[in-house]
């Protein structure tokens, strides 16, 4: 694990930001692989659902819940 004095703003930032973002970007390469090769309808429709959640779920992470106390 990184400690926090190894790590620049910039690198913070990604290493937050890696989290929330990594499933939607997962999801729409996958959705547009299923588009692609024209895959089976079931497919397309489990992309696209898998899509729409990690959205929902990356704006979720992504606000801000309670302010942190130090």
């Amino acid at each position: 694990m990184l400690d926090d004095s190894d790590m620049n703003q910039v690198q913070k930032l990604i290493y937050v930001l890696a989290g929330p973002i990594f499933p939607a970007l997962f999801a729409t390469i996958f959705l547009n692989i299923a588009q692609i090769f024209q895959l089976h309808e079931n497919i397309h429709a489990f992309a696209i659902f898998l899509l729409i959640g990690s959205v929902f779920s990356m704006i979720y992470n992504l606000i801000q819940k309670k302010i942190p106390s130090n």
